[in-house]
């Protein structure tokens, strides 16, 4: 009736995992509700445990809401059992929209499935230290002993925190972990219950050169980018080895990379690449600049204007996160609310196979509107 699989590799203690084959049972209806379980001592047997092991099993199955004592007569499979909680889902750490305007469209679409799927997201707090995760163990394991909850999996939206997330999900194997948007150097070594729901930053890098080449005609190009925050994150260079894989491959002739100070902020980003390119053109000539972001693009193309390079420099952008003043140049419209949506029906999906990377194409924008 139940299927012990005791196992000395489990990070789980013995009781735990005689909890969880309990749990098991009841959930694919080999224990109904209402019925008696088994007495302690062929648990125990059934199990390779020892009375007391099988005795915090049941302790632990009661304190869960799975199960009730009856004093002289058993523990009985409770009707309020784990299959009635409410499905949720948790984001680790805050949103920061001021600093990361990228956040709150990764958020809103985990917003918009939660609430399609009525799977509510609550925050999981950040710990207190890179060494230390008990804050956000602590909420976790309070969501596992909740008789109201149950906590599908948890979302990484921010690179700064992905590194949490993978020791998270190595404490927690049974919950489902999705990094969203950010491309690391490690994705392959991702834990056996962790995905990533990311832009396809160097197919799309491609895409965008391809129509520039075709529509511009430049002779030789340029890359602008900044250093990204976190170590192993190569979303900017994913972006970049496309521009000059597709540039290579057509014959047009490659500069050497602008690189300008790294900062969150969107009006440092636009000041330092005006400041950068301003200095790059007055010494060097390019006929078009591929920038990493759309802040980074605009900062160019008022050093273009400055200069009245306009007619002979072009300029592109990326990301497409919102509209600035003065943007008329390409970009690559990255589909950040889709990673929400797209996590979180893979998070409830079953049969979704982990870990896996999905890669999500951006949409073309070309000057004059037009896109694919």
């Amino acid at each position: 009736m139940i299927d012990f699989k005791m196992t000395e590799a489990s990070a789980n203690a013995k009781y735990e995992q005689v909890r969880d084959a309990i749990i098991q049972a009841i959930r694919d209806g080999k224990l109904g509700v209402l019925e008696k379980l088994p007495p302690i001592s062929q648990i125990a047997e059934e199990a390779g445990v020892s009375l007391r092991t099988a005795d915090l099993a049941l302790k632990s199955l009661i304190d869960e809401g799975y199960c009730f004592r009856r004093p002289k007569k058993g523990t009985f499979v409770a009707a309020g059992n784990r299959m009635l909680k409410q499905a949720i889902c948790g984001v680790l750490g805050t949103l920061d929209p001021i600093r990361f305007p990228l956040h709150a469209l990764l958020y809103a679409g985990i917003m918009e499935a939660s609430i399609r799927q009525n799977v509510p997201t609550l925050t999981i707090p950040l710990p207190s230290s890179e060494t230390e995760l008990d804050s956000p163990c602590r909420m976790i394991r309070d969501c596992d002993k909740s008789h109201e909850f149950d906590l599908k999996g948890v979302f990484i939206i921010s690179s700064d925190y992905y590194r949490q997330g993978v020791e998270l999900a190595r404490t927690f194997p049974k919950k489902r972990f999705f990094l969203l948007n950010y491309e690391m150097d490690d994705l392959d070594r991702m834990p056996g219950n962790m995905a990533a729901v990311i832009n396809d930053n160097y197919r799309g890098a491609c895409r965008l050169a391809e129509r520039v080449f075709s529509q511009y005609r430049p002779k030789t190009v340029s890359f602008l980018t900044l250093p990204l925050p976190e170590e192993g994150d190569i979303t900017y260079l994913e972006r970049e080895r496309g521009i000059q894989d597709t540039a290579e491959a057509a014959g047009i002739k490659i500069t050497p990379t602008l690189s300008t100070p790294g900062s969150g902020f969107s009006a440092d980003q636009i000041d330092f690449a005006y400041e950068s390119t301003l200095d790059f053109l007055k010494s060097q000539k390019t006929d078009f600049i591929f920038a990493a972001n759309d802040q980074l693009a605009l900062g160019a193309w008022k050093a273009i204007m400055e200069l009245g390079l306009n007619e002979q420099t072009g300029i592109a952008g990326y990301d497409a996160i919102n509209t600035l003043p003065g943007q008329d140049f390409p970009t690559a419209r990255v589909p950040y609310t889709e990673m929400g949506r797209i996590g979180l029906s893979e998070m409830l999906n079953p049969k979704f196979r982990l870990p896996q990377v999905i890669k999500l194409q951006p949409e073309i924008i070309m000057h004059d509107g037009a896109g694919d």
